[in-house]
């Protein structure tokens, strides 16, 4: 069965630096997350909560234009990973599926 995540993705890549900043628009709910990732290898290091100087930046611009361009609204990430009572998900544990996985992705160390 094919697979799609239910985001549009965006990411801004810091020069010089092993930093990406992330924002993922929903398809199915007028809401957005945005966090960074630290390593430029296949699997990089998910920053959903702490994003070092080099992240906040890009994560500021791409709020701004998420939010001018779609008016949509952000999710914290303490709305993100709620649990989602009764909901089973792809790839997420039978009890852990999150707000996040339901509205954006449950794979976030992809940028593309």
């Amino acid at each position: 069965m094919p697979y799609m995540h239910p985001s549009w993705r965006v990411a801004l890549l810091r020069e010089g630096t092993p930093f990406i900043a992330v924002g993922c628009v929903s398809v199915l709910a007028p809401v957005f997350f945005c966090y960074g990732l630290q390593g430029l290898e296949h699997d990089p290091e998910v920053l959903p909560r702490e994003h070092p100087p080099e992240v906040t930046e890009g994560i500021a611009l791409i709020e701004r234009a998420i939010q001018e361009v779609f008016n949509y609204e952000p999710l914290s990430p303490e709305e993100a990973l709620v649990v989602v009572p009764d909901v089973e998900i792809e790839h997420c544990p039978p009890s852990g599926s999150t707000l996040l996985a339901a509205l954006i992705s449950n794979d976030l160390n992809h940028y593309v």
